[in-house]
């Protein structure tokens, strides 16, 4: 798997792979089920994509990307990528990718800041534990996204969902990259967001979401 192989690199040799995989994908056609074969899966397509591509099934590292090709967020996941995408990104209403299509413009215009109460109360229920318990809940959803925007409890999702509305969420892909050595995916995902920024920042790009 490209995972294991990427392992065995150092990390001079980790760059150059990491320019020629990324340079070859973006010269690909999207994925579809006309190209089964492509590497950059657009996030609308999961459904029909995890069918087909068996690199849903092994744990890993994944990509996301732009329509212009400029990387945005670098991800793990020790269980199946297939888990962590639709669990994460696209398997329903609350999903990151559902949320920046559906607020897309107050996203762009106002940033996660600007979403409803509700929708802020829930994330940051959802991630943070604090917000979880009985008090926390007693106190309503104004209290709780109050708490967000003054910068208490976790809202990374919150913050993603901006950066993907502002990128053109509609054409967000993503790519994966399987292990079959789960031991080595934390390491290679550090390594691999130093490259990607750097690969970024000598393009004039921004760097990931990840920083």
């Amino acid at each position: 798997m490209i995972g294991d192989e990427w392992a065995q690199l150092s990390v001079d040799q980790l760059k150059i792979q990491f320019d020629h995989w990324l340079s070859s994908i973006l010269k690909e056609p999207l994925w579809s089920e006309s190209f089964p074969d492509a590497h950059r899966i657009p996030w609308r397509s999961t459904r029909e994509a995890i069918k087909i591509k068996n690199e849903f099934r092994s744990p890993g590292l994944y990509l996301w990307g732009t329509s212009l090709g400029i990387p945005r967020y670098l991800g793990k996941t020790t269980k199946t990528l297939a888990e962590r995408i639709t669990h994460r990104y696209v398997g329903n209403a609350k999903s990151q990718c559902e949320l920046a299509l559906q607020y897309e413009s107050v996203l762009k215009e106002k940033g996660w800041k600007g979403l409803p109460d509700e929708i802020i109360a829930w994330y940051i229920a959802f991630s943070t534990k604090k917000f979880r318990t009985p008090d926390w809940k007693s106190r309503g959803v104004g209290e709780l996204a109050m708490q967000a925007r003054g910068g208490h409890g976790s809202v990374v999702r919150l913050e993603h969902a901006e950066d993907f509305a502002k990128h053109g969420i509609k054409d967000m892909w993503y790519a994966l990259l399987p292990f079959s050595d789960r031991s080595q995916i934390g390491r290679l995902e550090r390594e691999v967001i130093v490259i990607a920024n750097s690969w970024n920042l000598d393009r004039g790009l921004p760097r990931l979401v990840n920083d």
